[in-house]
């Protein structure tokens, strides 16, 4: 797997020219997608896209030149999950990770509030999110949360579904946003795990969010119930029809 370049030089640049234009309003958004039903349910992280403008003003009889650092309305997703899929046996298991930093490029779609409410993401769940919060930043903000989400692959962490999902990712870059950690766990038999649908919960509990869509009652359900034993019982049912 490749990682991502490192951008130091490309970090400075931007926060040279946010800090030199006015702090203007930018969002980090959390996206959802519940555990229901059989399904693992996931989440990820988006932050906004900018441009740079420049402009001549006046300032003390003087013309200057200033550089806006603007949102563009486009976003950057990123999420974690593992290189293959985890059976309900395999949960305590290390395996490879897979970091997306969507889009990937140019010559792909541009991913937009508007496109994860109503069509999802690009490479997994092609469907419309089941929820949405929104966190006011700033430029700068965002162009030090993403050189961080960018150094996370570096550092080779494995993906383990108890100790390292993708609730787990989101919680490290909210922890780095925010400077304190948001605790998503619940019990399921064969541990505390992080879970998509506590996560929502605890956000909407602890951190300054503007909700863009509420899962409603489904996000209030146990991992336990809805992954492990529908999933169960689902498989059962499979196979008596095939017997």
């Amino acid at each position: 797997m490749k990682h991502p370049p490192s951008i130091p030089a490309v970090l400075l640049f931007l926060l040279l020219l946010a800090g030199r234009s006015a702090a203007a309003p930018a969002d980090m958004y959390i996206v959802f997608f519940v555990t229901q039903n059989g399904t693992t349910g996931h989440v990820g992280i988006a932050i906004d896209n900018y441009d740079i403008r420049i402009r001549d003003t006046w300032k003390n009889g003087k013309l200057i030149t200033l550089e806006d650092t603007v949102t563009n309305g486009t976003l950057t997703f990123f999420d974690l999950w593992p290189q293959k899929d985890i059976k309900i046996g395999d949960f305590h298991k290390n395996t490879a990770p897979q970091y997306f930093r969507l889009p990937r490029s140019s010559s792909e779609d541009k991913i937009t509030v508007e496109s994860i409410l109503y069509k999802g993401l690009p490479h997994r769940y092609r469907k419309p999110c089941d929820g949405l919060l929104r966190i006011r930043t700033t430029s700068a903000d965002d162009f030090k949360l993403a050189a961080f989400i960018d150094s996370l692959p570096l550092k080779q962490t494995a993906y383990n579904a108890r100790h390292f999902n993708c609730a787990d990712f989101v919680i490290v870059c909210l922890q780095q946003h925010f400077g304190y950690l948001i605790k998503a766990k619940e019990f399921i038999p064969m541990g505390w795990v992080s879970t998509p649908n506590r996560l929502y919960r605890r956000s909407c509990e602890r951190l300054p969010v503007e909700v863009l869509r509420d899962p409603g009652p489904k996000v209030k359900r146990s991992f336990f119930k809805e992954r492990v034993l529908k999933k169960y019982f689902s498989n059962k049912h499979s196979d008596n029809e095939n017997d």
